[in-house]
């Protein structure tokens, strides 16, 4: 007696209606990986951008409110701050920041005082894309020995705001030469 062997019908392969459905299946899991890998470069980008942002908004809040916080004195004109900020038991400095009409924020140390500036040339850029928040747009608004700080810092698609204040708190013994 011989046997013929058949095959199960399980095993006679897929039909093309089958193929098609799984190339379809296939094709909209690899449609959502690919959303979810660019939405996720996207959202990388962003926090990278945010976070550099933010570092430069946290440059601008350190330096000005650490040196008014050591002023004897300081002085608003505008869009510039000066400070005489004392850097020892008896060594003084004069500092400046200033808000430039193309949106930087930059800074200027001296031992000299620091006249109003006609030019930047020579100063130190802290950040670009910074506007003042303050009255009329001014970013630094002085009332007695409390300095205001107003700003926002932009990059891109983020905005940081940079607000805060200081009190001058140096005192000098006899007379002190101005920075202004």
């Amino acid at each position: 007696m011989t046997r013929v062997h058949s095959r199960p019908a399980d095993d006679a392969g897929a039909t093309l209606v089958e193929l098609i459905l799984y190339g379809m299946l296939s094709a909209a899991f690899l449609g959502i990986l690919a959303v979810l890998f660019t939405t996720g470069l996207g959202a990388g980008a962003a926090a990278t951008e945010r976070d550099e942002v933010t570092g430069k908004a946290q440059l601008i809040a350190t330096s000005v409110q650490t040196s008014i916080r050591n002023a004897s004195d300081f002085r608003v004109d505008g869009n510039v701050l000066r400070a005489r900020v004392a850097t020892g038991a008896s060594d003084w400095t004069c500092e400046a920041w200033a808000l430039t009409p193309d949106g930087a924020l930059v800074h200027r140390s001296s031992a000299s005082a620091i006249a109003l500036p006609g030019s930047y040339a020579g100063w130190a850029e802290l950040a670009t894309g910074v506007a003042g928040r303050g009255p009329g747009g001014a970013p630094f608004t002085a009332s007695g020995p409390s300095l205001t700080l107003a700003l926002t810092v932009t990059s891109g698609e983020a905005t940081v705001p940079v607000a805060g204040g200081a009190f001058s708190q140096a005192h000098q013994d006899g007379t002190a030469s101005a920075c202004w």
